[in-house]
């Protein structure tokens, strides 16, 4: 990767308690940030934030100060689903697409100093791919080496949940990263283990999974992760119905994920940087 990668706009809904001063909001009371409260002054606080108000309207002539919420760090993490149906390549390879967010994600991470970690798993946690959470620069070149030489074997995705547990109990903004091909079982056993985490789902999708290539004909179709093959006759009424099938799929898929407690990302084809931001502008709107 020659030119650095683009800034994301990632965000944080919950307030985290890192003591370090950053750009999320936080639960820690510091010098600076968003007012939390005034409060007597009994030996901590700053004078310098003297609260004149309030300290005229205390019976007790007490000194007052303000107390800020200081804004924090955030640690980052990907948990990333590596199973061969990365080798998709429709109207972008999707094992690039990966590759694209998550060394944005690693890149806007040190450029906003917080750490970045990154997990991987197909049907077990890929330690080849495993990077420890930590602010240090480069990491995304790493990533992105890490990524281009890793041949995608495995026939499912049950790792995930092993790998999840793997990222331990300090909270972090997890983006779990997939196509979301998966069990319904298996996504609810994903999000249960990443329970002490913010979790922002996104969907690698693509339109070439559910448009025919031709209105009449034959095509043969493989199961990447299975590896079985089938011939499929095409007529034009096929094509209304895998539509009808996405948008299914989506709105299915959607409402689970959203028992994350954020809406999932949808990313079609490949990744647009400035679509990955709008999602998260709009959210704080």
């Amino acid at each position: 990767m020659t030119a650095p990668p683009p800034l994301l706009l990632y965000s944080a809904r919950r307030r985290g308690r890192r003591p370090w001063a950053g750009e999320h909001r936080s639960l820690a009371l510091g010098p600076e940030g968003e007012y939390a409260r005034s409060e007597p002054f009994v030996g901590q606080g700053d004078l310098r934030r003297f609260d004149l108000r309030a300290a005229a309207r205390d019976p007790w002539e007490r000194d007052w100060v303000r107390r800020y919420r200081q804004p924090a760090l955030l640690d980052v993490v990907v948990l990333a689903d590596v199973s061969r149906s990365l080798d998709f390549d429709g109207t972008a390879r999707r094992r690039d697409v990966l590759r694209d967010l998550a060394c944005a994600l690693a890149w806007s991470a040190w450029r906003r100093g917080d750490g970045f970690g990154f997990v991987a798993a197909d049907e077990r946690p890929r330690a080849e791919l495993h990077l420890a959470t930590a602010r240090r620069a480069g990491r995304h070149l790493e990533l992105a080496r890490r990524l281009d030489a890793f041949r995608p074997d495995g026939r499912g995705a049950a790792g995930l949940v092993e790998a999840a547990r793997q990222l331990g109990a300090r909270p972090a903004l997890v983006f779990w990263v997939s196509d979301m091909h998966l069990p319904p079982a298996l996504i609810d056993a994903v999000l249960l283990a990443l329970a002490a985490h913010e979790v922002v789902p996104v969907v690698l999708a693509d339109p070439a999974e559910f448009t025919p290539p031709a209105r009449w004909g034959l095509a043969s179709l493989r199961d990447l992760e299975g590896g079985g093959e089938r011939l499929l006759l095409l007529r034009p009424g096929l094509a209304p119905r895998l539509e009808a099938a996405r948008g299914d799929w989506r709105h299915a898929l959607g409402r689970r994920l959203a028992r994350a407690g954020r809406a999932p990302v949808w990313i079609d084809g490949a990744f647009d940087a400035a679509r990955f931001n709008r999602h998260f502008l709009a959210e704080a709107a």
